[in-house]
């Protein structure tokens, strides 16, 4: 194992300017994408947020740590806990996880000293035995309560939501005069401070500050993986064998902690593509390192045949009875509450109806499992026993300490006298994942149902882990054929394609897998749009669907067209002297662009094959045949009415729904060049419209001049029928951001993976220079904003477009 700390100091860390809204820049983000958030913006200053330094962190009253999944939110603060006490002589941090706050009956905060007496007692290891007795070292505290030295050190709000005495606790102790001079810091999840903003926060968001947790960049990644004998037994960095499609979860703590288990091979990092790879192969050998760390005189009946000694085969057994019986804890767990997951704990007091529970449901699955001829699962669910065998079982697995096995399975589980949780909830969705996804029942599919929610529901970031590994899941059985059963995964993922809510991000996560499998569930979701186009949904989503599928120009070759010859230079050419030699004639050398910055370097020569692109951004109107609850997320309702609001490009998407939009209909998002050829229309001037030098407000829509969005076709078009691809909104093309260089100068589609998505085009809230054509800018897919849309693209021939557009391409 790396002996290397998962916690650096230099782990970055950014602060939310003063003025922005913590609820739209902390917003569900997946992790794995969240590194370089907000493109050229963070260097030119437009960014919300700022670096923070970690002297500077310390000084701030009260403070807010928002991290995704993994980030390491603990980690940060059992540092802030330690150097907050060297640095402010006379304060004392008091470290406490959320979910273990007393309950507060009545408003009263007494039953607070109590659990402060217990954490600093621990903390000196002296338990009961202090020269203080309970009453004068609560005194002590109500002291340094009273005087503003007791700082609130508070962990993981997004662990305690099912716990309401706490919340209530934690609401009391942020609004009540006697503890209002203590300082406080509060971590969560970005799911946990959306959902409860009222409930905690709300009108007191303004005495807060804001700060986001970053990934680990590239260096740090590399330190931290450290080397691995690689196939000749020389030493090999982990980071180089992983693919490219892989090395974007690398920025998350807690993945590379995992990947440090020294039981992994090279071959094994090889195959890492997804966070579901990581969590499978990791567990696995977590659970046989654990079973075979087991001294040989204190083995347990786990319900399983043994002839002779204790062999690799049974071990892996073991492994799987205890894969399942995880599996089937955490998605009990889950299901506990019909409202919202239980990923918090089970108390004490209901373990042993919960265990029970569990038991049943692990019998009820031996016997469908029996009734259906798949007598080989059951050797892996074991607990033949029924509740005496399960409960030997799990009080076994729960006991396994290995390495990093104990920092990530369950705390405390199966001992007298306490609670049942897992130590994270990112591993109790996997486990449950991994259950459903093998030993679900169409009682499940029924239940799941609730679980498809929008991006806009509270319980979204709740459920957004769950939905990963299941859409991830279709794929692990590449190596390892007993992960899902292929035809029962098909039904569970496909709950998401069939809901009326659009879960778009697992859409696309899953389908590839989907495709690979001829679903019935993608093959319906690919029939709706036809079936809008025929008339089956009714003549008024009949004529928008018509109308927007005869909207598309064909390009390059199209001989309307002056100048597409489908080659043009890409990027922006700020002196002559960056252009390689012979490539412009110095009697008519192309416009320079004074203002291009390094992300526009360097231009260079592109060819397109034949394609079609949209004259306008996708609609409302026509969004909303494919999401029809997206009406309750238009934008500028206050200042246009329904009808011309529908004509607007649609806004509050993401790259996710651009995509699944795209596709349901028959179409694609552009690449980042597909889409500069089309902007700028045979020209190469800053800007694409115009003179090519300057912006007007009768050619485009920018810098608030309007503020906000208008028709599609409010403004005049291109010189080959576009509009406003220059301002209005900003446009998600397909790819992933890279530097420009690293991709073929025929058609370039981007890398396999990246840290953001490209937009272009620059909106109605930039200014003049964010909207030249050679102006680049990428985030997170998840982003979602009122000035973010898209447009359509097609492929090269008629036939891949509708009846309709075959009519009219190239009109």
């Amino acid at each position: 194992m790396s002996t290397k700390p998962i916690f650096l100091l230099d782990q970055r860390l950014s602060l939310l300017k003063p003025g922005h809204s913590p609820l739209q820049n902390l917003d569900v983000a997946a992790a794995e994408n969240r590194r370089d958030r907000g493109g050229f913006r963070e260097e030119t200053g437009l960014s919300p947020w700022e670096d923070l330094s970690r002297d500077a962190w310390l000084a701030y009253h009260r403070t807010i740590v928002v991290a995704d999944a993994g980030l390491g939110k603990t980690w940060n603060l059992l540092w802030f806990s330690r150097h907050v006490y060297r640095q402010r002589e006379g304060y004392i941090p008091f470290f406490i996880s959320i979910e273990d706050l007393p309950d507060s009956p009545n408003g009263s905060l007494e039953p607070m000293y109590g659990a402060l007496l217990k954490v600093w007692r621990d903390a000196a290891g002296c338990g009961e035995d202090s020269q203080l007795s309970s009453t004068d070292a609560i005194e002590v505290l109500r002291e340094l309560r009273a005087e503003g030295r007791l700082i609130l050190v508070l962990d993981s709000l997004d662990q305690a939501l099912s716990n309401e005495g706490a919340v209530h606790t934690l609401k009391l102790l942020m609004t009540h005069s006697d503890w209002k001079a203590c300082p406080m810091v509060v971590s969560t999840r970005p799911h946990a401070l959306t959902s409860q903003w009222e409930k905690w926060l709300g009108a007191l968001a303004d005495d807060w500050r804001f700060i986001r947790v970053e990934e680990m960049d590239e260096k740090q990644q590399k330190y931290l993986l450290g080397d691995i004998p690689g196939e000749d037994g020389q030493p090999v960095s982990r980071y180089s064998l992983i693919p490219d499609e892989g090395k974007r979860l690398l920025g998350v703590p807690r993945v590379i902690e995992l990947l440090c288990n020294p039981k992994l091979t090279w071959q094994d990092f090889q195959i890492i593509k997804t966070m579901t790879d990581v969590y499978w192969k990791c567990t696995n050998e977590m659970l046989l390192e654990g079973l075979k760390a087991k001294k040989a005189g204190n083995e347990v009946e786990w319900n399983v045949k043994l002839e002779g000694e204790v062999n690799e085969e049974f071990r892996e057994v073991q492994r799987d009875i205890a894969r399942n019986i995880f599996g089937a804890v955490a998605f009990k767990m889950m299901i506990a509450d019909p409202k919202r997951p239980n990923l918090a704990f089970v108390p004490k007091t209901e373990c042993t109806a919960f265990l029970r529970n569990v038991s049943a449901l692990i019998q009820h699955t031996r016997t469908r499992h029996r009734a259906e001829g798949r007598d080989e699962e059951l050797e892996c669910l074991g607990c033949a026993n029924g509740y005496k065998g399960f409960l030997r079982n799990f009080t076994a697995i729960t006991a396994l300490n290995a390495g990093q096995m104990d920092s990530y399975l369950m705390d405390a589980a199966g001992r007298r006298n306490s609670d049942l949780k897992f130590r994270n909830p990112t591993m109790q969705a996997f486990f449950a994942a991994a259950w459903v996804c093998r030993h679900g029942t169409p009682e499940d599919i029924e239940r799941l149902k609730g679980w498809v929610v929008s991006p806009w529901d509270e319980r979204f970031g709740q459920y957004q882990e769950f939905w990963r590994f299941v859409s991830e899941f279709g794929g692990t059985g590449k190596w390892d054929p007993s992960a899902v059963r292929n035809d029962w995964w098909v039904d569970v993922i496909g709950v998401v394609y069939r809901s009326p809510v659009r879960m778009c991000q697992f859409i696309y996560r899953s389908w590839n897998r989907m495709k690979e499998l001829n679903a019935k569930a993608r093959a319906e979701f690919l029939a709706e749009f036809p079936a809008i186009r025929a008339g089956e949904h009714g003549a008024d989503k009949k004529r928008i669907a018509v109308e927007m599928m005869t909207g598309f120009i064909r390009l390059v070759g199209n001989p309307i067209l002056k100048g597409d010859t489908g080659t043009f230079w890409m990027g922006a050419t700020k002196r002559l002297e960056d252009m390689p030699p012979g490539s412009f004639d110095p009697v008519d050398p192309p416009p320079v662009d004074p203002e291009a910055i390094d992300y526009e370097f360097p231009p260079h020569q592109v060819t397109l094959s034949p394609y079609s692109l949209h004259r306008y951004c996708v609609t409302n109107a026509e969004y909303e045949l494919f999401d029809p609850a997206h009406g309750n997320k238009r934008s500028f309702t206050d200042k246009v009415s329904a009808e011309d609001l529908a004509r607007h490009p649609v806004v509050n998407v993401d790259w996710w729904d651009g995509w699944a939009f795209a596709a349901w209909c028959g179409c694609a998002l552009p690449t980042e060049a597909q889409w500069e050829y089309a902007n700028r229309a045979g020209t190469r001037s800053p800007f694409a419209v115009g003179d090519g030098q300057t912006l007007t407000q009768e050619m485009c829509n920018f810098y608030y001049e309007i503020g906000r969005t208008i028709a599609v076709d409010g403004l005049p078009a291109n010189a080959w029928g576009f509009f406003q691809m220059t301002g209005n909104v900003l446009e998600w093309c397909a790819d992933w951001y890279d530097e420009y260089g690293r991709s073929p100068p025929a058609d370039p589609v981007g890398p396999k993976s990246g840290s953001g998505r490209v937009f272009r085009g620059g909106s109605w809230i930039y200014d003049a220079w964010s909207c030249r054509a050679a102006l680049r800018d990428w985030d997170s897919p998840d982003l979602r904003d009122d000035y973010l849309g898209f447009r359509l693209a097609a492929g090269p021939s008629k036939s891949s477009l509708s009846p309709e557009a075959e009519r009219s391409v190239g009109a």
